[in-house]
């Protein structure tokens, strides 16, 4: 959503915000909520206002070593950052590609040190992640499935056939994954990527049929959901715009409880390239 709309907007570590009382695991801790607004600042001052524990939850995330808000005036200094780039999902569309690597320039020029990664967590994640999603919503009780938005149908009754045994293990292979893909990645600060694969598209234009969502989604969101699924906190930021005037963004990627980094970051490169006064033309 922040990607789409030219916004910031930040996924927060797993167990960073609670869920009570909407949710328990929120599909084995997949899902969380975050704040988005118009400035890396106005996030970070949400994100103090929003994030902590309830007695009970079942994801805790260890208290900041800062204030979030606090963490926008930190400049990171001298970081080791890790590029992907490339997935096995989807070709990435070479605008977006190309404001990737300018971000990245701009980062070393800042002082950081930038080294493209060849590790694919959404290839590795994607079949595992799908079937949770489809049990997660299959979870929901439905009174009348002819109601129901033909898309979210289709995940419902792709659900619906997975067995309690399948849906435990895709849990437990979610996480064992998980575990690798962070261990690969702990060398780095953070990650940065494109959030999507491209730009935004075209209202009721993905899928291009509801029996095809499973497929599609994926191919361009194959950056962001591995990241739901190993619970590390990811900043989407404005990064330009597309020849056609369409919003570009990036995704920096922090390690696991570690917003502070990255908020930081994101509010430098948001110093550096401000994009306050910047919007998509409207026709």
């Amino acid at each position: 959503p922040s990607a789409c709309c030219g916004v910031v907007g930040i996924k927060p570590s797993r167990g960073r915000i609670s869920l009570s009382p909407v949710a328990g695991e929120a599909w084995a801790g997949f899902a969380t909520f975050g704040p988005m607004a118009r400035s890396v600042r106005d996030v970070a001052t949400m994100l103090d206002v929003m994030h902590g524990p309830v007695v009970g939850d079942p994801y805790w995330a260890p208290e900041p070593v800062t204030s979030f808000k606090a963490a926008v005036e930190i400049a990171p200094r001298h970081l080791r950052i890790g590029m992907i780039s490339k997935t096995s999902l989807a070709k990435v569309d070479p605008e977006t590609i190309d404001a990737l690597d300018s971000a990245a320039k701009l980062f070393e020029e800042m002082g950081h040190r930038v080294e493209p990664i060849s590790t694919d967590p959404g290839g590795r994640m994607r079949d595992i992640v799908m079937s949770l999603i489809c049990a997660g919503v299959a979870s929901t009780p439905v009174k009348d499935i002819n109601l129901v938005d033909p898309v979210v149908r289709a995940l419902w009754e792709a659900g619906q056939k997975i067995t309690a045994v399948e849906y435990i293990a895709n849990v437990t292979q979610m996480h064992n994954v998980s575990r690798e893909i962070v261990q690969e990645l702990a060398p780095y600060d953070a990650v940065i990527s494109p959030v999507t694969s491209r730009p935004a598209v075209k209202l009721g234009t993905l899928p291009s049929h509801p029996s095809k969502y499973l497929d599609e989604l994926p191919e361009w969101i194959p950056f962001t959901f591995p990241f739901n699924a190993t619970g590390q906190p990811a900043f989407s930021v404005p990064n330009g715009f597309s020849k056609s005037g369409l919003p570009l963004a990036m995704q920096i990627v922090g390690r696991q409880a570690d917003e502070v980094t990255i908020i930081g970051l994101a509010a430098q490169f948001e110093k550096a390239r401000p994009w306050k006064d910047k919007h998509p033309p409207i026709d």
